[in-house]
């Protein structure tokens, strides 16, 4: 039977729905049935148009609602395909069929304060509603507790996906994941990754950001360098890494004694202790000109603390921070920092989860997306010496 026929025939039928959904089921069924396979060329918008009689905006509307399934893709030039994953996609929007659940993308960070995640949340929210997508911002305040119970709610509530910021003290435990998994719900993961889950990544190269923050210092003429991690682990102790790569290049070294954890997270007087550790630091004879800060907020820190010591910056002493692109402070506009361009992120956490809701890449792959990273050379980074 023809193409006119087939899908007049549906036309007609009673119930049928708009002409778009029919055209757009006939395809659908067509896959299925293993008429066309994956790869497969379509007719273009005009053939269509006039094998079936209908008006070229109601095929490029059912094309669009393909497309935004994942069931075909376009090439300029050369027309429109179906997708080497349309079978899973067709899989998918079957199992979505047969569930009742929440159109609605989670956002799951450890805290909303510093200065990366309000750039996060902006970007995937913005990102998200394009396709017609709710979301719901989820702080755990690094509670392990509050984090899983997030996630049995999004269970619970069969949520469509789950762009996640996983804890790294105390560490976001497996469970928690294969949990989300289990029920079908997708999760990309931002900043870092859960140990033993495969799931898409979005963030940056940790080690390139202490790299590029040792090579600027050296550049400057600085050797007396130090680091200061808000706490010791995984993406601080790359930082470390990095920054020791870039400086044995240049002939330097950073010691141990010049590398400063802060406690973690549950000693009480945490604030206190980094406070006095660098106000030490900035009282010794062996006192550094240049001072790497794990985040833009440990650089403010260094900053005041100089300051309130008697110590100029950035004549005595040069600070550099990382952070968002977006400088949303005073201080944030003077202060020499490596950068990612968060609110980007965000909106690939999302494009990652609308892709895998329509089947262009799977649960429970290992996608990984690098944002670029930048260095911004302010105030607070100048030459070693120069007054």
């Amino acid at each position: 039977m023809s193409l006119s026929r087939l899908v007049n025939n549906n036309m007609t039928a009673k119930n049928a729905g708009p002409k778009w959904h029919v055209l757009k089921r006939y395809f659908e069924s067509e896959l299925e049935s293993g008429k066309y396979q994956p790869g497969d060329a379509l007719p273009s918008e005009n053939q269509l148009a006039r094998a079936v009689g209908i008006a070229r905006n109601t095929v490029r509307q059912a094309l669009a609602e393909l497309e935004k399934e994942g069931v075909i893709y376009k090439v300029r030039g050369s027309g429109t395909f179906f997708t080497e994953t349309s079978q899973i996609a067709s899989n998918n929007r079957n199992t979505q069929q047969n569930q009742v659940g929440l159109d609605i993308f989670g956002l799951v960070i450890p805290e909303i304060r510093r200065s990366l995640y309000p750039s996060l949340a902006k970007g995937f929210d913005r990102r998200s509603s394009q396709d017609y997508h709710q979301t719901m911002i989820c702080n755990t305040d690094y509670s392990i507790a509050k984090q899983g119970d997030i996630i049995l709610q999004a269970v619970d509530k069969k949520m469509a996906g789950i762009a996640m910021v996983p804890s790294p003290n105390p560490v976001t435990p497996a469970h928690h994941i294969r949990q989300l998994h289990n029920n079908n719900i997708p999760v990309v993961f931002c900043h870092r990754r859960v140990p033993g889950i495969s799931a898409p990544f979005v963030g940056w190269d940790w080690q390139q950001v202490g790299y590029l923050a040792g090579r600027a210092f050296a550049e400057k003429g600085h050797k007396n360098i130090m680091y200061l991690g808000v706490y010791r682990y995984e993406i601080t102790e790359a930082h470390v890494a990095g920054m020791r790569q870039a400086l044995a290049e240049c002939g330097l070294s950073l010691p141990d004694h010049k590398i400063v954890f802060g406690p973690s997270r549950d000693v009480e007087d945490r604030e206190d202790i980094i406070d006095r550790t660098i106000t030490g630091m900035l009282g010794s004879s062996d006192r550094p000109t240049a001072i790497f800060c794990s985040d833009d907020n440990e650089a403010e820190r260094v900053f005041w603390l100089a300051y309130r010591e008697g110590v100029f910056v950035p004549e005595e002493l040069n600070i550099m921070g990382f952070g968002n692109s977006a400088r949303s402070t005073t201080f944030r506009k003077q202060l020499a920092s490596i950068v990612v361009d968060e609110y980007a992120l965000g909106e690939k956490a999302a494009d990652l989860l609308l892709d895998i809701c329509n089947g262009k890449i799977a649960i429970d792959s290992d996608y990984t997306h690098l944002m670029d990273l930048d260095i911004i050379e302010n105030y607070t980074l100048a030459q070693a010496g120069e007054k």
